[in-house]
């Protein structure tokens, strides 16, 4: 009987994070306060809401609510290890720890980037990624939190996610930036192609623009692949001064990455702001 009504008081107080947490996404200044018939008609959505607190979560008297509180993951493939994420009952303290770790080890470990195209297995590469674990692991003990086995797993995460920026991103928000800034009814995407590859300005790229020029049906896949990249400049295609190229390119950057694997540090980021939202943890 105290357990039972443990967890009633349990699912009554996640109710109101639910309640808070809809209202503040769903309900405009104007709107507020809202009926009581829309009040009901957003508490009853809670399958659309990108989180949840984990039923058998809640049966586990230890835990903390952050603890108990999971982000959904979209499709069972937006996190890479959703699963082990959600079953490590990592503390806030933990994980948002863990975020100033990545963006440390993001930082000092830049340098690897340039070993990144030619990373096909070798003595060398081999030496890098030793060197790079050193090198994360003595980042790692200037965090208190940051156990020895998140160090490591965090350094290999971060690994493939830069991996995947120097393969997939880098330099392409430059590349589609020019092609588009060139591109017309006149101008088809072939000429404009041609003319950014001659500006000699992206090294990491220069490769790839030259086969798509030489080989029409690579040109066609690199065409599709542009405009499925800069459809988020539509509104700018009449007038394209009206968008500076910093925010085109951070804008293409962001296309680039919608296919990008989410790992640990983006699935804490993502809880801690599911927590703050609902004020289950001050910001």
């Amino acid at each position: 009987m105290v357990l039972l009504a443990l967890l009633k008081e349990l699912h009554s107080a996640h109710e109101l994070y639910r309640k808070s947490y809809q209202l503040s996404q769903q309900v405009t200044k104007e709107d507020y306060p809202p009926s009581r018939l829309e009040e009901k008609r957003l508490l009853k959505r809670h399958e659309e809401l990108d989180w949840s607190f984990r039923p058998d979560y809640c049966e586990i008297a230890d835990l903390e609510d952050y603890q108990r509180l999971v982000p959904r993951n979209y499709g069972g493939y937006e996190y890479v290890k959703w699963d082990e994420y959600h079953t490590d009952f990592h503390s806030y303290e933990i994980e948002q720890e863990y975020i100033k770790y990545c963006e440390k080890m993001s930082k000092e470990l830049k340098w690897m980037e340039a070993y990144v195209p030619n990373k096909s297995p070798s003595l060398k590469w081999g030496r890098i990624v030793t060197r790079g674990t050193y090198q994360a692991i003595k980042i790692a003990t200037g965090f208190s939190k940051i156990t020895p086995d998140l160090a490591f797993s965090g350094f290999y995460e971060w690994l493939d996610s830069m991996t995947f920026d120097v393969c997939y991103c880098n330099e392409f928000d430059g590349v589609y930036y020019e092609i588009w800034q060139r591109y017309t009814n006149e101008k088809k995407f072939g000429d404009a192609l041609d003319e950014v590859y001659k500006l000699n300005r992206f090294p990491l790229r220069q490769d790839i623009m030259r086969c798509a020029l030489e080989d029409d049906k690579f040109c066609s896949d690199f065409e599709e692949e542009f405009f499925a990249c800069t459809t988020c400049l539509k509104e700018f295609t009449e007038d394209k001064a009206n968008v500076t190229e910093e925010k085109a390119r951070e804008l293409i950057t962001e296309a680039l990455r919608k296919e990008k694997p989410k790992f640990y540090e983006e699935y804490c980021r993502k809880k801690i702001n599911i927590a703050r939202a609902i004020g289950l943890v001050s910001s």
